[in-house]
């Protein structure tokens, strides 16, 4: 199931990869999960930023916070690459403005992950 949900976050359909990147987040505690995740965690993160820069989606900043949870101790290679897309990511949210209580929630979900 874990390697379906994987592959639904490269749809081509973006409401697809939003979903997938939320479904993530509750399987990441499923048995084998760590298995599965380990090997592919650089590309998964680099799919999570791509998938943040288009919507600003506060779900999905959250099963990113998930996933940096979880897997704390091998996160700290991308650890200021990491810091550095959250940044930016934080940035563009903000700058939609006031009017957008999606970009505000995510961006203060970028906060939580810092």
């Amino acid at each position: 199931l874990i390697q379906l949900v994987l592959q639904r976050l490269s749809d081509p359909a973006l409401p697809v990869q939003i979903e997938a990147s939320k479904a993530l987040r509750y399987l990441i505690e499923s048995d084998g999960a760590e298995v599965v995740l380990l090997p592919v965690l650089p590309n998964l993160l680099s799919e999570y930023f791509r998938i943040m820069n288009e919507i600003g989606n506060d779900e999905v900043v959250a099963a990113l916070q998930v996933i940096i949870d979880k897997f704390g101790d091998h996160i700290e290679p991308h650890a200021v690459a990491l810091v550095n897309q959250l940044s930016v990511a934080f940035s563009n949210y903000c700058a939609v403005g006031d009017d957008d209580d999606d970009s505000a929630m995510a961006a203060a979900q970028c906060l939580e992950c810092i």
